[in-house]
């Protein structure tokens, strides 16, 4: 069984399929894993959740997948750009809905000694305490308090760890860890503007989370930053979002051969703005 782990689908699932047969992906054989954001923004959401649950794949969580559970619940109002009315309109989309809440916010491949997440791990964190926090917010995203959780989610602070923090200023910071961080500064506090490339930040203080962080003895499968086309400056650190969804790629890594396979997007769904 070889292990393939997909960078951000965003709902582009022709390319999904298309890419997985070029990879050699076999679904009776091989373990399917993504960096989250399977739903959102791209055409067919409601096409790749269905895929993704049925083929017994593996997802953590991302802020786009975050975005459809809060917008589901009538938690948050949804955008055009969102492209998510043909999933929230299905036939059973809550039992979709309910599946995706339940996914983990980071998943340890133990046999491959490596970690799976969505945008990355705190630099003020171990691996090790890392998945504690993880398995924190998810206990509460799998119950009944999920509500107030994603009601009181869309801040910009606290952007700094506090691990006496209790609450939601505790949620809120894990949720950014691992959905939406890029860049941070020197001392460790996280950025959430920047979305573009180091080289962009340049002169700014921001460094990408992954040059502050301490190397962790895995190896970290990440996604939620399509300016990297694939590329950090570090080995352990394995960049996966291509942005297929801007126009750009759809990628995977066969974790067995470490070989990429990507196919270009068949269209560009969502017009890169840099307003």
């Amino acid at each position: 069984m070889a292990v393939f782990i997909v960078g951000d689908i965003h709902g582009c699932f022709d390319e999904l399929r298309v890419l997985l047969t070029q990879a050699g992906f076999n679904k009776d054989r091989d373990q399917l894993m993504t960096t989250g954001d399977i739903v959102g923004r791209g055409p067919k959401s409601l096409d790749t959740i269905k895929f993704i649950r049925e083929n017994g794949a593996v997802t953590v969580l991302g802020n786009h997948d975050l975005n459809a559970i809060a917008c589901a619940m009538g938690l948050r109002k949804v955008k055009p750009s969102d492209r998510l009315d043909e999933l929230l309109a299905a036939p059973g989309h809550e039992e979709l809905i309910d599946w995706l809440r339940k996914r983990p916010v980071m998943y340890r491949l133990r046999e491959q000694n490596a970690v799976l997440v969505h945008a990355g791990i705190s630099p003020s964190w171990s691996v090790a305490e890392a998945e504690s926090r993880a398995r924190e917010l998810e206990e509460v995203l799998r119950s009944d308090r999920i509500g107030w959780l994603l009601s009181n989610m869309y801040y910009d602070e606290p952007d700094l760890w506090d691990p006496s923090s209790t609450g939601i200023k505790r949620l809120r910071y894990i949720v950014s860890a691992f959905t939406r961080m890029r860049m941070c500064y020197a001392d460790d506090r996280l950025d959430f503007l920047s979305k573009y490339t180091p080289e962009d930040s340049a002169g700014t203080g921001l460094i990408p989370w992954y040059d502050i962080s301490v190397k962790p003895a895995e190896t970290v499968y990440f996604g939620h930053w399509a300016a990297l086309q694939g590329k950090s400056d570090k080995k352990w650190a394995v960049a996966l979002d291509t942005g297929c969804v801007w126009g750009g790629k759809l990628t995977v890594i066969n974790l067995d051969s470490d070989k990429k396979t990507s196919v270009k997007a068949f269209s560009t769904y969502k017009p890169i703005s840099k307003k």
